[in-house]
C-alpha cells in the first residue's frame, strides 16, 4: 500500500498477508473490503444516505398525487392527505433531521401555490416532520397501530399549525379541527394503514 495514508490510524497496525493488505484493529484482523468497524457497528453511512435519498423521491410524487389524485377519491368533499401519509412514512424511516428539511421544502412549494399566510405550510410541515421523526425506526420499534396513530395526530397538528399561522384565530381552532380536519384525518389514517402494510416497520431497531 505504500504511503497511501498520510497519518496512521490510532490503535491500528498494518499487517501483510499473502492475499494482500490487512488491518488489525484492537487485535482483530480485517480483510480487504471488510471495512473498518467501530465499537462493533459497521460504518455504512453511505448506504443510509442513499436509502434516505431514494425515500425522499417519493415525497414529491405524493405531493403531485395530492393535487391530482386526492380530489378524485374524495368522499362527500373530504379528501385524504396522501402527502402527509407518505411524508410520515419517510419521517419514520429517515428520522427527524431529514424530515424537517423535506417538510420545509414541500411546504415552501405549497405556500407558493396555496392561499394563506406565507410560510404557513412550510412551518406546519417542518414541525410535523420533526415530531414524527422522533419515532425514528432506526432507534425505536414502531408497530403498525402506533404508526397509524402517530399519522392521525400528525394530520391534526399540521392542520392546527396551518390554521393558527394563517391568522384564522385560535377561537375557531376547535371548530376547524372538528369539522374540517377530523374527517380528513380519519380518511388519511385509512390510506396510511394500507400504505404502512406494504412498508412494514423494522422488526429490530439499531442499538445506538
Amino acid at each position: 500500500m505504500g504511503r497511501s495514508l498520510s497519518r496512521p490510524l490510532v490503535g491500528a497496525r498494518r499487517v501483510r498477508s499473502a492475499k494482500g493488505s490487512l488491518f488489525a484493529v484492537n487485535g482483530k484482523r480485517l480483510g480487504p473490503g471488510t471495512g473498518f468497524r467501530r465499537r462493533g457497528i459497521s460504518m455504512s453511512i453511505s448506504i443510509e444516505t442513499r436509502n434516505t435519498l431514494v425515500r425522499a423521491m417519493y415525497v414529491p410524487l405524493a405531493l403531485a398525487a395530492q393535487v391530482t389524485f386526492a380530489p378524485v377519491i374524495a368522499i362527500v368533499g373530504v379528501q385524504p392527505s396522501i402527502l402527509l401519509a407518505v411524508f410520515a412514512l419517510f419521517s419514520f424511516r429517515a428520522g427527524a433531521l431529514a424530515a424537517i428539511w423535506m417538510g420545509f421544502s414541500c411546504g415552501m412549494i405549497l405556500d407558493t401555490y396555496a392561499s394563506g399566510a406565507p410560510g404557513a405550510f412550510a412551518l406546519a410541515m417542518a414541525v410535523t416532520g420533526f415530531l414524527v421523526g422522533l419515532f425514528d425506526e432506526r432507534r425505536v420499534h414502531v408497530s403498525h397501530p402506533l404508526r397509524v396513530t402517530v399519522l392521525g395526530f400528525s394530520v391534526l397538528i399540521h392542520d392546527g399549525i396551518w390554521h393558527m399561522v394563517s391568522h384564522h384565530g385560535v377561537d375557531k381552532l376547535g371548530m376547524f379541527l372538528f369539522r374540517v380536519s377530523l374527517p380528513s384525518t380519519l380518511y388519511t389514517m385509512s390510506i396510511g394503514a394500507i400504505l404502512f402494510a406494504f412498508r412494514p416497520p423494522r422488526i429490530h431497531a439499531r442499538n445506538w
